[in-house]
């Protein structure tokens, strides 16, 4: 190859190099490219995701001293990711029907945000943090409301 053109060949390297993988990245994560999957598929993760949020706050209304807390915290850092794992596979797929895709779509949004949110609550608590504590309890609860309205299909 001539002097003068390996600058331009190893440019044109370097730009294929960079376009490459975010065009496939682009491609491979866009709505119409996700697999088609059954109605049975989204229910199973969608109860995996709400049983883990239930345990989560059924187990958060059960704590009485710090202590208990402080025993608790790891099952219930294990039901809150559970709850995101499940909720962002959500993410990686579709569904036939618009009507349900629509909700899959709102839970696969409304779901992480809820997640990050009871997380950084949990870690306020065991900080005690008092009103970071107070300032995101009011958060999850407004997440929650939108999680449960995200749940309705219209």
């Amino acid at each position: 190859m001539p002097r003068s053109a390996r600058p331009v060949a190893a440019a044109t390297l370097a730009a294929l190099a960079v376009t490459v993988p975010l065009a496939s990245a682009g491609a491979a994560t866009s709505p119409s490219q996700r697999p088609v999957v059954t109605t049975t598929r989204y229910l199973t993760d969608v109860k995996q995701a709400t049983t883990a949020l239930e345990s989560f706050g059924i187990g958060l209304t059960k704590l009485t001293t710090l202590a208990d807390f402080r025993a608790k915290l790891p099952g219930l850092r294990r039901e809150l990711t559970t709850f995101d794992r499940s909720i962002r596979r959500l993410r990686s797929y579709r569904l036939a029907i618009h009507t349900i895709d629509a909700q899959r779509a709102r839970l696969a949004t409304t779901g992480p945000v809820l997640a990050k949110d009871a997380g950084a609550f949990l870690d306020a608590v065991r900080d005690l943090n008092q009103g970071r504590a107070r300032s995101l309890a009011t958060t999850v609860e407004g997440d929650l409301r939108r999680f449960e309205k995200a749940a309705q299909v219209s």
